[in-house]
């Protein structure tokens, strides 16, 4: 039977992992999101304000990669519709705080009614784009109409796409079904000297012991190009997956390095693991 070249997630997911999934989506968004908003309001620069909303996309989404961590959540398709519908709620609850604070300066004041009519909460966003409550540039000229409007949506997919990118990588970790956890990462990273990892992605696959022939010692990598590798493992090592990174040097005189993961967990044996080990000066556990 020919081996898995790569992890293969089994797709379980618990029912009350998911109900997980979504309350700490939807409780952490609709809390972070009234911190956000009063941030986005306090901070005078839009760079700051775009940088803002990185990192609540990146929050968002480490929160649920915790979810899906705690929860041993293995189907990526019902980790990122159940975190899909959780952003959907939580912006809902944003867009009220927003309009909430519009119109009576407060994020709660008038939050539970507009949360209950959203054809009202409609009507006033809508007034709320053709009045504008900020401007752009010196001129002072409210910013209203289409332009808000390409505004809030750019928003809205900064945050949740890179809220769904986090969660998706997460709940693609390998899981270790005999085990019943997620795979160890080995505290240790193993270095190549540098070589096209693209190119030789067949050779990889076909024998792993092909990364044998450019191992190089951590003390001998330096500032230059070089290959990286990570690994994940079982509690016995029967069941072994590889990180393998290129890290390329774009600017020397900055010495500016570029990170590519061009293989994600590929399957290697206990074997190659030993060798991999015992080549870098480290014991292979009995």
């Amino acid at each position: 039977m020919q081996r898995e070249l790569y992890y293969k997630p089994s797709g379980k997911a618990n029912p009350l992992g998911l109900l997980g999934l979504l309350l700490i989506t939807v409780i952490a968004g609709s809390a972070i999101s009234i911190l956000y908003l009063f941030l986005v309001r306090v901070i005078p620069f839009a760079k700051l304000s775009v940088l803002l909303t990185l990192v609540f996309g990146g929050v968002m989404g480490a929160l649920g990669g915790l979810a899906c961590t705690l929860f041993k959540i293995r189907n990526r398709a019902l980790a990122l519709t159940v975190s899909a519908i959780g952003i959907l709620i939580y912006t809902y609850f944003k867009w009220a705080a927003y309009v909430s604070y519009v119109f009576e300066e407060s994020y709660t004041y008038i939050l539970t009614e507009l949360m209950l009519d959203p054809i009202d909460m409609a009507a006033k966003i809508i007034r709320i784009n053709e009045e504008g409550t900020w401007s752009l540039g010196a001129d002072g000229n409210a910013v209203t109409g289409i332009f808000l409007a390409i505004v809030w949506i750019l928003e809205f997919l900064i945050y949740a796409i890179i809220h769904l990118i986090v969660v998706n990588d997460k709940s693609n970790d390998p899981f270790i079904e005999k085990d019943d956890r997620w795979a160890k990462k080995l505290d240790a990273k193993f270095f190549f000297r540098d070589f096209n990892v693209e190119s030789s992605r067949a050779s990889i696959e076909s024998d792993p012991g092909f990364l044998f022939d450019h191992l190089e010692g951590a003390q001998n990598i330096g500032n230059t190009g070089h290959v990286e590798a990570e690994l994940f493992h079982s509690q016995d090592f029967s069941e072994n997956y590889l990180d393998i990174t290129r890290m390329v040097i774009t600017n020397p005189a900055k010495n500016n390095v570029q990170a590519k993961k061009v293989i994600r967990k590929l399957s290697v044996s206990r074997a190659f693991v030993q060798q991999l080990l015992e080549k870098n000066g480290m014991s292979f556990p009995a």
